[in-house]
């Protein structure tokens, strides 16, 4: 037997796989019905749905005849045919699934188009409500209607809501829609029917709807405003008002993190003095003697040593034509009086001393003009970047939607942008949104029917010199009909706990209505008495000891709305002591103790202990805690019908976390075995079940750098999730809820995924389910930019292979988050130092320089525990831009997801084309023993060329160019890829760069083999490149299938290419697809086989590049 298929059968245990048959798909034409009769000259819409019976993607394949004989094809969900011959039309449609089968029996409708007939406008019933209306603010009305059309046309409706008082308006179209009316007033709700030539009827029907208020408690926080700015040490002063003149108020102050600490104030005016800088949440809920406001006000607070805020201009990019001039004002928060100085980062000179600044564009260039503040031995800055572009350059900006507006279901829609610095004769404006592609600067009446997030990109292209300017908007629609959603995250299941324990709490809320604002609240309930024996009004409850007395408590969030609804999730905290009995007979698979999350301590270790925990939601984390006072191995298996499949094995004496991600439902044993039978050894166990999440260590916001967040979602069901977006202290800076669609992706900048981006150092991601997520940060002036994937999971240990030697050429510093609600001490260390960082802090994040510490380290969290992530920076400091990141890796393979052949790692990318680029090699013996290496080349089609074998001696890294390391053996040119083979750890990377010292990448050695890979970012811009790299490592034959989805999740494109033993598909996107189809966002590929692979990105001007492993 081959050695690799041995070594796979003992790593694997043997299991039995049924073929699974494949359905054809089903179609249905929805659009047009059959018989249906058209006008010449107009468009129909044709518009099919499909069924896949095994959950495939389906595509659509249309023949169409025409009256004359001709024949018509199209592919597609949906497009517009014109109608330009009178009679009778034949519309065949086929779906086919992604396996290359089709429908049996495809769908087909006839219809009609005439030359000429009697234009009847249509006529409009509303058919409910009967009547006119009355309803308390906050109420919502479900409105439907018909349309008759005497033509037989298909008719569609258009409604249209109109306060009385001039207040507002709304638009919606459906047969059937709902409005919801938060302000008191009289509105004139009109329907119109409207038939498929554009026809209205002139006589809509109607209604009236009277809103009353309702008479109930409101509170509001008259000093100070949101976001305010206020100084360390120096009272403030906070005052609330209430519609009820006998109200009185009483007021929380939480910092807003894992540690709220909270104050708590009564009274109309409060005065408070803050301590220590940080980011303050300040609620006041006012009270009466009957009632209490449930959604109480809330404004965020911003306590600092020294504040320095730009007011005007307000964007943090500046965008003008020279010649012009720009005025800047600032505010300074000061508790001494301090000097003001206005300069040009990267250049001498002072530009004003004052609180304003005059500044004339004189030259076509981006720079950032910095505001700096000083007093008391203290600095504070703000800043703008200023891009002043020639008179032949433009820019573009969206102005409707606005920005982080939020639309209903159905609503109607207006994309509108404003060309700035240019004529629209000489411009090309093209619009990609909700999967389709649009002409012009205004595009009306569109309507999205499904809930979301919805990206929108408008291109504006000078046809005479090719420049293009580019604007992107996120857009939310919600459904104003579905329930207000409130979800628990953290705490994601029930627990028992020991006694006084710490557990963090945390919750989102789904479903908001358009306007309305959101709140949250959490109560503690002794079940024993039903009383509440603690109470928070905030989002996020942070850390919180439990009670230090033994019994049953039910934690529950509550969540409401100003339009009256109220939602609620809750979780029952058991607090009881472990006890003997508790596990006095689970020696066995079989006898297994049914246990949930939480903590247990003191178990007795004198015999083999089983725990069973039954996991009910798909794509969970479960992370494991042993605290032993003796030797231990901790197995963990998934039950089966056949037995029990060990998924992990673990050996240790201490303290030690690890975890297991991608769960599926279903029963999990933990089998705990002591390997010594000493008296009086016991040990603690700690579970915890989590979301699937994701970290954005590396999040880059500030003078010289911008970033960008992709999200994509891999698989075929709706995933909700959550973004946190803090700063370095813990402190939360904003949040906001997100859902991907099925094969769907979100790519935004960070002020877009965020009302307010200054401030923020890190994010992260909490789904439903598994999302591949990663950062694009790109400087300001466009030369120069990175990539750096998103870590799935926390680490106890992580490897830094990388630090500059010379620290005159290059900078490296690396970004360390602790991303769990514990606090965290970290220790960066090698053979020849060590250096502790302090992330004490919950969800605290460092940067640390690595000046002169040796070629390579490590970080270990003291505490053996799961908590940190870490991405590190690499660039120049000889005046070249040039700059790589890459994630830091940890050595610890958890998930059982992915499949790993031995200690081997991959470096998928050799540069070929070598008199333009260079290639850099780098791994590190992570074993204390030295141990032999072996390097094997492969070049075209997966021929072997050679293979360098060498020692490495303990903690020894090889670093060097790859005709260095590689050319006595092969001719580097010849290389596609090196897989290095060693029997100990090892860990690597790739750097790859031009000669002409402008562009750049860095890319982890690959060491996890998958399926099925997502290259996670492409556009239409035609400003950027994108090279996709795919490497078969193992012995057979492999077809790797290449699906194109847009941002909404369609296939738009598909190819297939075979791959022999050991081959490298190298290839741009446009060389694998032609032509990108418009709306173009990301790549899977799938195989079946084990795959590995990364994306490089890089702009057509020859600047930057950037590469990105795929996942």
């Amino acid at each position: 037997m081959h050695l690799l298929a041995i070594c796979l059968c003992l790593i694997f245990p043997a299991v039995t796989v049924l073929a699974q048959p494949n359905n054809p798909p089903e179609t249905t034409i929805v659009d047009p019905d059959s018989g249906e009769v058209f006008d010449m000259g107009r468009s129909a819409r044709m518009r099919a749905e499909g069924y896949d019976p095994d959950g495939d993607a389906i595509s659509f394949y249309w023949n169409i005849t025409f009256p004359d004989g001709t024949l018509f094809d199209a592919q597609g969900e949906e497009f517009q045919l014109t109608l330009d011959q009178v009679g009778t039309y034949i519309a065949i449609c086929t779906a086919k699934d992604e396996h290359g089968l089709f429908d049996p029996s495809p769908a087909a409708v006839s219809f009609e188009v005439q030359s000429d007939r009697n234009p009847v406008p249509p006529e409009t019933t509303i058919t409910r409500p009967e009547g006119d209306v009355e309803i308390f603010s906050g109420d919502v009305v479900e409105f439907r209607a018909e349309g008759e059309d005497a033509n037989g046309d298909r008719t569609d409706i258009l409604w249209e809501a109109n306060s009385r008082a001039g207040t507002g308006s709304r638009s919606a179209s459906g047969e059937r829609i709902v409005f919801d009316f938060s302000e008191p007033g009289i509105y004139d709700v009109t329907a119109t029917a409207i038939d498929s030539t554009g026809q209205e009827d002139p006589t809509p029907d109607g209604r009236v709807v009277t809103v009353v208020a309702r008479d109930m408690i409101d509170t509001v926080i008259t000093t100070p405003p949101d976001g305010a700015t206020v100084l360390v040490g120096q009272p403030v002063v906070f005052q609330a008002d209430s519609n009820l003149s006998d109200a009185t108020f009483h007021w929380e102050l939480v910092q807003s993190g894992a540690n709220p600490n909270p104050d708590e104030f009564e009274g109309d005016t409060v005065s408070f003095v803050f301590d220590a800088p940080g980011v303050y949440e300040v609620i006041c809920a006012a009270r009466t003697d009957s009632q209490r406001d449930d959604t109480p006000a809330q404004v965020t607070v911003n306590a600092v040593n020294l504040g320095a805020l730009i007011s005007s201009p307000t964007p943090r990019q500046v965008e003008q034509s020279v010649g012009e001039t720009i005025l800047f004002q600032a505010e300074v928060f000061s508790p001494t009086p301090p000097t003001y100085a206005w300069f040009i980062e990267g250049k001498p000179g002072i530009l004003s001393t004052e609180l304003s600044l005059t500044l004339p564009l004189e030259v076509a260039e981006t720079f950032t003009v910095i505001f700096e503040a000083q007093a008391g031995g203290l600095s504070a800055r703000d800043y703008r970047v200023v891009r002043a572009r020639d008179n032949d350059r433009f820019g573009i900006e969206i102005i409707k939607p606005e920005p982080h507006e939020t639309l209903a279901v159905g609503e109607l829609l207006t994309l509108e942008a404003n060309l700035v610095g240019t004529t629209v004769s000489t411009v090309k404006t093209t619009w990609t949104f909700n999967g389709r592609t649009y002409q012009g600067l205004q595009i009306p009446n569109l309507t999205i029917q499904e809930p979301g997030d919805y990206l929108a990109v408008v291109t504006g292209e000078n046809r005479q010199t090719g420049f293009v300017a580019e604007d992107t908007l996120l857009v939310k629609v919600l459904d104003p009909e579905t329930d207000l959603v409130a979800e628990i995250l953290r705490p994601l299941t029930n627990l028992t706990l020991v006694p006084g324990d710490i557990l963090n709490a945390e919750a989102q809320i789904r479903n908001a209505r358009k306007n309305i604002q959101t709140h949250g609240a959490w109560i503690l309930i002794d079940l024993a008495t039903e009383e509440i024996i603690a109470s928070a009004a905030r989002l996020n409850l942070g850390n919180y000891q439990v009670p230090m007395v033994e019994g049953d408590y039910l934690m529950r969030f509550i969540a409401r709305d100003d339009a009256g609804r109220e939602a609620s999730d809750e979780r029952r905290i058991r607090v009881r002591e472990t006890r003997v009995e508790d596990f006095g007979n689970n020696n066995s698979f079989a006898n297994a103790a049914l246990i949930e999350a939480g903590r247990f301590r003191n178990i007795n270790l004198n015999r083999e202990h089983f725990f069973k925990l039954d996991a009910s939601r798909l794509r969970q984390r479960m992370e494991v805690t042993l605290d032993t006072n003796g030797p231990v191995t901790m197995d963990v298996y998934l039950q089966i019908a056949s037995g029990f499949d060990l998924l992990r094995s673990v050996t240790l004496n201490g303290k030690k976390s690890f975890q297991l991600v991608g769960l599926g439902v279903g029963s999990y044993i933990l089998r705990i075995r002591p390997l010594e039978t000493k008296r009086d050894l016991d040990f603690g166990l700690g579970v915890s079940v989590l979301l699937p999440s994701l970290f954005f260590p590396e999040i880059a916001e500030n003078t010289q750098f911008g970033s960008e967040i992709g999200l994509i979602n891999p698989s075929l069901l709706a995933i909700d999730c959550q973004l946190i977006a803090l700063n370095a202290a813990g402190n939360i800076i904003a949040q906001t809820t997100r859902t991907l669609g099925p094969k769907s992706r979100i790519h935004a900048p960070l002020d877009q995924w965020f009302p307010e981006s200054a401030g923020i150092d890190w994010v992260r991601v909490d789904a439903s389910g598994r999302l591949v997520g990663y950062t694009l940060v790109k400087s300001h002036d466009g030369e120069e930019s990175y990539a750096i994937h998103a870590n799935e999971h926390l680490s106890r240990e992580l490897q830094v292979p990388h630090m500059a030697q010379n620290t005159e050429q290059w900078y490296s510093r690396a970004s360390i988050i602790n991303g769990s609600a514990d606090a965290s001490q970290v220790t960066l260390e090698s053979d020849t130092f060590s250096q502790p960082l302090d992330l004490s802090p919950s969800f605290s994040r460092q940067t640390i320089e690595f000046d002169g510490m040796g070629e390579w380290g490590r970080l270990l969290e003291d505490n053996n525990q799961l908590r940190i992530a870490a991405a590190e920076v690499f660039g120049k400091l000889d005046g070249n831009r040039q700059v790589a990141g890459l994630v830091l890796p940890e050595t610890d393979r958890e998930n059982p997801n992915f499949f790993y052949v031995s200690k081997n790692i991959y470096f998928t990318h050799i540069a070929r084309d070598t008199n333009q680029f260079w290639t850099g090699l780098a791994f590190v013996n992570l074993s204390d023993t030295t141990q032999t290496a072996r390097l094997v080349m492969y070049g075209d089609g997966g021929t072997f060329l050679g293979q360098l074998d060498m020692m490495l001696s303990g903690h020894e890294k090889k670093v060097s160019l790859a005709e260095s390391m590689i050319g006595a053996v092969v001719d580097p040119s010849q290389v596609a890829w090196v897989a290095l083979q060693a029997d100990q750890d090892v860990v690597g990377y790739t750097l790859f760069g031009t000669h002409d010292n402008l562009r750049l990448a860095g890319i982890e050695s690959g060491v996890a083999l998958l399926p099925s890979l997502c290259m996670p970012y492409l556009n239409n811009k035609g400003s950027e490149w994108f090279g996709i790299s795919v490497v078969n490592v193992l012995d057979e034959q492999t077809t790797v299938t290449f699906d194109l989805y847009n941002d909404v999740g369609s296939v738009i494109a598909q190819v297939s290419r075979t791959l022999a033993a050991h081959e490298k598909l190298a290839i741009t996107a446009t060389e694998l697809f032609g032509t990108l189809p418009p709306a173009s966002a990301w790549i899977e590929c799938r195989s079946d086989r084990w795959i590995t692979g990364f994306e490089l990105i890089g702009d057509t001007a020859g600047r930057w590049m950037a590469a990105v492993k795929a996942l």
